[in-house]
């Protein structure tokens, strides 16, 4: 099979892009062909197909970006005419059987939808984020929970300047989302819609997707990466973006009084603010380690007690908690978002989010119990060999593509 798998990115920045990369190795060692259509970028890596890939300005370069970037940025956004050009000689090229997209806005946009329904493929979307539905993509503002463009009401979009703070961005945004909401572009062309969680697809039903569009099909996690580990030394980490809405300050808030040593993987726009709050309170217990992925990343959580994701944000489906899960380790998480449906009671502790206090007593409980901790740990390592192993993911995804295709 012929799969055209289409993303912003052809580098990983972050959990959209990590299942890109592997979902196409998953498909190409079962035999099936990949066809990549992203972004010229820098941090690329190699693609065969590179010479289709388009230009773009991403929030990464926004403000430096030229007047006429700017310009063409807005207009892109809406309809970009040199995706739509690419991918119509790509497909020309390829003939693929069917179009996988992950994350196209605000730079490839819906524009690449017309060539694939001409050319009568199947259009299939995995849902990364809210950006279908959120500007922001994220359904938060300003570190707060948000859904005041729920309804069509838009105009907070601009009014609230809630794409990258910025009145220019915004309007961008703002223009995109008036336009695909009122030919229904994006809702009309695209055949199914995969959520990761039913919380990710309750929230796109209320917007206004077809309900019998939407399938539920978790991400996996190459299991053959991360080989479990039931050793208890003695700290917790969080690894993840030093944002507030991934609820890093409630959590060092409340270490401030545990005598538990904490692990900090990442970095981020925080880190400053961070660094200067555990001097100035003297935290001992806080350790900042950088970020860290491979090998380095998979020691620490293996000799962790556990791995805590406070976020206060709606999570969808944190690529950490099922790397956590394959090392062998239970969570502590907030119960917001699709969370809950990935930290059960067996496999973790949930808390209610930015609350220092609930968060300060699930940690004691869980930190002291040594076979507590061990039973959890097992039973999380069996979850993602049950549910989210890639023999299943793979299962799910090929009969979701061959019913379209037939």
């Amino acid at each position: 099979m012929k799969i055209l798998m289409i993303n912003k990115y052809h580098h990983i920045t972050g959990g959209a892009d990590t299942y890109y990369f592997q979902l196409n190795k998953l498909l190409r060692t079962k035999g099936h062909e990949v066809i990549e259509f992203c972004l010229n970028h820098p941090r690329n890596l190699s693609s065969e197909y590179s010479e289709y890939f388009i230009a773009g300005v991403t929030h990464e370069n926004w403000k430096e970006a030229s007047a006429i970037e700017k310009v063409k940025a807005y207009i892109n956004a809406i309809y970009n005419l040199e995706a739509k050009r690419k991918i119509g000689l790509l497909i020309e090229k390829t003939k693929p059987d069917i179009a996988h997209i992950h994350n196209i806005f605000y730079q490839i946009s819906p524009s690449i939808l017309e060539p694939l329904k001409k050319a009568s493929i199947p259009i299939i979307q995995t849902l990364h984020d809210y950006q279908a539905i959120c500007a922001s993509n994220n359904l938060c503002i300003r570190n707060q929970v948000c859904e005041m463009c729920k309804g069509g009401r838009y105009y907070n979009i601009l009014k609230k300047r809630c794409y990258s703070n910025s009145l220019a961005a915004s309007f961008l945004a703002f223009s995109a989302k008036v336009v695909h909401s009122t030919f229904k572009i994006y809702h009309q062309k695209i055949d199914i819609f995969i959520s990761p969680t039913q919380f990710l697809k309750d929230k796109f039903v209320s917007c206004g997707i077809d309900e019998s569009k939407v399938v539920i099909i978790p991400h996996a996690i190459d299991l053959s990466e991360y080989k479990p580990s039931y050793n208890l030394g003695d700290y917790v980490v969080f690894a993840g973006r030093f944002v507030r809405q991934k609820g890093i300050l409630t959590l060092i808030k409340a270490f401030e009084s545990l005598p538990i040593k904490l692990v900090l993987l990442g970095t981020g726009e925080l880190l400053p603010e961070i660094e200067d709050y555990i001097d100035n309170h003297n935290l001992k217990n806080i350790k900042l380690s950088g970020f860290l992925r491979g090998k380095e990343f998979q020691e620490i959580i293996k000799d962790a007690r556990f791995v805590i994701v406070p976020s206060e944000w709606y999570e969808n489906s944190p690529l950490i908690i099922h790397e956590s899960f394959a090392c062998g380790k239970p969570v502590v998480a907030s119960n917001i978002g699709g969370i809950p449906e990935l930290v059960t009671e067996d496999v973790g502790l949930l808390f209610t989010p930015g609350d220092v206090e609930d968060l300060r007593k699930k940690v004691m409980a869980l930190y002291y119990g040594d076979e507590l901790i061990k039973f959890l740990g097992r039973n999380a390592r069996k979850k993602v060999e049950d549910l989210y192993n890639p023999e299943v993911h793979y299962e799910r995804i090929i009969k979701l593509y061959s019913d379209l295709i037939s």
